[in-house]
């Protein structure tokens, strides 16, 4: 007898409006996050931040949507979809961007085919849809850099400098 994990496309998880959720959310099926989220999410599947959602968190999915506030890096696989109530500030990257009208946003961003040096093969016409006013040529971008030497750059700790003041 085998066991077989079924994907639950009809309805999301949900995290409430009046929850907050403090640590790492690993899953396969969608999360919409209506309340408050600290800590790391790593979902195959869709990530939903509702208008009124608060993300304080580094967010990997195959397709993040963005309606409410996100604070922390956000890589998707296939798209992320920044609303008009969205607000981001962190590092994105996804194949697909999409930034509509009203959306705030601050940080870096990669936007087109995601690939590793082990992947690589000759670039194809790839299309990104982006509505963003300032378009930056794709030429003027630095080539993505690979996912795991991403993690590894971002977990290296950083060292904290206090300045004080003259009185």
């Amino acid at each position: 007898m085998t066991n077989t994990k079924k994907r639950n496309t009809l309805t999301p998880t949900e995290i409430g409006a009046e929850t907050k959720v403090q640590g790492r959310i690993f899953g396969e099926e969608d999360l919409s996050i209506l309340g408050h989220v600290l800590g790391n999410i790593t979902i195959l599947g869709t990530v939903d931040v509702a208008d009124g959602g608060i993300v304080e968190a580094d967010v990997e999915a195959t397709k993040v949507v963005v309606s409410g506030v996100v604070v922390g890096n956000v890589t998707a696989t296939e798209a992320l979809i920044i609303e008009s109530t969205g607000r981001v500030v962190g590092e994105l990257s996804a194949p697909t961007l999409r930034i509509v009208q009203g959306a705030q946003y601050s940080g870096r961003l990669d936007v087109g085919r995601m690939e590793t040096k082990a992947t690589a093969e000759p670039k194809t016409d790839t299309k990104t849809e982006t509505t963003h006013e300032e378009q930056t040529k794709s030429e003027d971008l630095p080539a993505p850099v690979p996912l795991a030497e991403a993690r590894r750059d971002r977990d290296r700790p950083t060292k904290r400098v206090l300045v004080k003041k003259r009185a």
